[in-house]
């Protein structure tokens, strides 16, 4: 093979552990060379050789994810939200591109990706989407794509509950509601209303009649 991969080779951040199976890109679909690398941190991902070679990829995010931090800090700003940023960051690329990562088999292993300059970059990932508050956690708008600017929120989980693609709809009081939002509505735990529909098979009129304390709204 031409310019074989050495492992043990380090690029900035990354350690090259081995070659990994070609990836076609988005912008040519032409297959290109990966590599399997290690971050300072400990992360393990897959990354374009290209992109190494060219300095365009020198680590996970996580040095300069303490630069920012530093400099919101002497800005002023609580670094705390940055560091719980960070770590959504980083556990949204583990489960997109990390094939050993808690989540891979939902997300990755099914053609979910993060779009290159949020992958390779922190700093732009907050630049594109801020910090989120202490309830919310990142959302994508359309469950069958990948996380880019275009396809990203800071959600609750109820918002988040609400865009699944598994979740149920059902009518309720005249109109077709998600089971989280019936749920929120009646006071009645979505655990408990959803087990008793999918496992007991009840209708919603069945799941609901015998719950103490249940108004239906007029």
């Amino acid at each position: 093979m031409r310019n074989p991969v050495i492992p043990g080779t380090q690029y900035t951040d990354w350690t090259v552990l081995n070659e990994a199976e070609p990836r076609r890109r988005n912008s040519d679909n032409k297959p290109q060379r990966m590599v399997s690398c290690r971050c300072i941190c400990g992360l393990e991902s897959p990354v374009y050789l290209a992109h190494l070679r060219q300095a365009r990829s020198t680590g996970c995010g996580c040095t300069s994810a303490k630069k920012f931090s530093e400099r919101l800090t002497k800005h002023g700003e609580s670094a705390h939200g940055m560091t719980r940023a960070y770590k959504i960051w980083r556990s949204m690329n583990s489960r997109c591109h990390t094939p050993t990562g808690s989540g891979y088999a939902a997300y990755g292993a099914l053609g979910i990706s993060v779009c290159d300059q949020w992958r390779h970059s922190f700093e732009t990932f907050i630049s594109d989407m801020g910090h989120p508050n202490p309830e919310q956690s990142i959302d994508r708008i359309k469950n069958s794509l990948g996380y880019t600017p275009e396809n990203c929120r800071w959600s609750t989980k109820k918002t988040q509950a609400n865009n699944m693609t598994s979740n149920i709809r059902l009518e309720y009081a005249g109109q077709i509601m998600t089971l989280a939002e019936i749920s929120e509505l009646t006071g009645i735990k979505y655990s408990k209303l959803w087990y008793r529909i999918q496992h007991k098979n009840m209708t919603l009129d069945e799941a609901l009649k015998d719950i103490q304390g249940l108004t239906k709204p007029g």
